[in-house]
C-alpha cells in the first residue's frame, strides 16, 4: 500500500468511471461516515488519470498528503463557501464549506465550465474532433464539521511536440516519471518505478568516484548526472531523494493546466470567477 490504510471503493455496479455530478454526493456521504479518511477519483480520461477507467471506484485512505498542508489564496466567499486556490504546481480550486450542498453545486458549474474552456494562448484545449478533453480529479475531507473538496483540473489533448499528451510528464523528466499522474500523485505523493532503487545507488557510487559518464544500463539519467555534478558537492542518500523531489515537482508543474507565472495564475483566477458567473 502506498500510505495508511489505503482503501479502494468499488461501485457495486459495473460501469465505467465517470464524474458526474452524483460525484460530490458520493465523496461526502463516504468521508461523513468516516470523516477520518479522505476519499477521490482519478480522472475518467486516459492519460491524465492512473487508473482502470473500466470500472467505477474511489480511493482512500487515512493520510495527510502535502497538497493538504498547501496554503490557499482566497478567490472569494459565496453562498457559505470559501473558494481558494492553493499553492500547488496543478491546477486546483478548493471549496470549503459546512454545506455540503452548496459545495456540489458550485462543483457542478465549475466542471460544467471547465469541459468547454479553451485558451490558445496557454495551449488548453477542451476538444478535438468532437472528443472531449476535459475533466477533474476531485478530493473530499470532512473535519470538525466542515467539508473541503478540492477540483484539480485536468487537460488530456495531444500534439505533434507532445504526443504522450500537453499536461503529461515531458520527455526530459521521463528518466524518473513518464507514467501517468493519478490522483495520489496529484496530491503530492510520487509513486515512481522500482528502478529507481538501483539506478540511484550507481548515481550517488558515480558522483562519489568522480566519474563523467554513467554505466550503459544507467545512461538514460546522464543529462540530470551531469546537472547533479555541475552542483560540485557530496551527495548522501536522502540528498539523492530530494533531488528527485525536485524533478517530481516538475513532474506535477507539466501536469498542471495553468502555470504557476503571473499569465497563468490571471487565467486561472479569471477562469474561477467566471466559472463561478452570478453565484459570487
Amino acid at each position: 500500500q502506498y500510505y495508511g490504510e489505503h482503501a479502494i471503493v468499488l461501485s457495486d455496479e459495473h460501469r465505467p468511471m465517470a464524474i458526474t455530478d452524483k460525484t460530490p454526493d458520493y465523496l461526502f456521504d463516504f468521508v461523513t461516515a468516516f470523516p477520518h479518511y479522505f476519499l477521490g477519483s482519478n480522472a475518467d480520461l486516459p492519460i491524465v488519470g492512473g487508473s482502470i477507467l473500466n470500472h467505477d471506484h474511489f480511493q482512500g485512505g487515512r493520510h495527510t498528503f502535502p497538497l493538504d498542508r498547501a496554503s490557499g489564496e482566497t478567490v472569494t466567499t459565496s453562498h457559505h463557501v470559501d473558494v481558494s486556490i492553493p499553492d500547488w504546481p496543478m491546477s486546483v480550486i478548493r471549496l470549503q464549506s459546512p454545506d455540503r450542498d452548496a459545495i456540489k453545486a458550485m462543483f457542478i458549474q465549475i466542471v460544467s465550465a471547465w469541459k468547454h474552456y479553451d485558451n490558445k494562448s496557454l495551449d488548453i484545449v477542451s476538444e478535438t474532433d468532437g472528443t472531449s478533453h476535459h475533466t477533474v480529479t476531485p478530493i473530499a475531507r470532512f473535519d470538525k464539521g466542515v467539508y473541503k473538496l478540492d477540483i484539480v483540473l485536468r487537460d488530456n489533448h495531444t500534439t505533434e511536440q507532445y504526443p504522450a499528451g500537453v499536461f503529461h510528464p515531458h520527455p526530459e523528466l521521463w528518466h524518473i516519471k513518464k507514467e501517468n499522474i493519478g490522483l495520489i500523485e496529484v496530491m503530492g505523493l510520487a509513486i515512481l518505478p522500482g528502478r529507481l532503487t538501483t539506478a540511484l545507488d550507481a548515481i550517488r557510487q558515480a558522483l562519489d568516484d568522480g566519474v563523467d559518464v554513467l554505466p550503459e544500463q544507467d545512461a538514460v539519467h546522464q543529462d540530470w548526472f551531469r546537472e547533479l555534478k555541475s552542483q560540485n558537492r557530496a551527495f548522501s542518500k536522502d540528498d539523492l531523494l530530494q533531488e528527485v523531489g525536485a524533478v517530481f515537482t516538475r513532474v506535477l508543474e507539466d501536469a498542471g493546466v495553468f502555470k504557476r507565472d503571473p499569465e497563468g495564475q490571471r487565467a486561472f483566477h479569471d477562469f474561477v470567477i467566471s466559472a463561478l458567473g452570478s453565484g459570487v
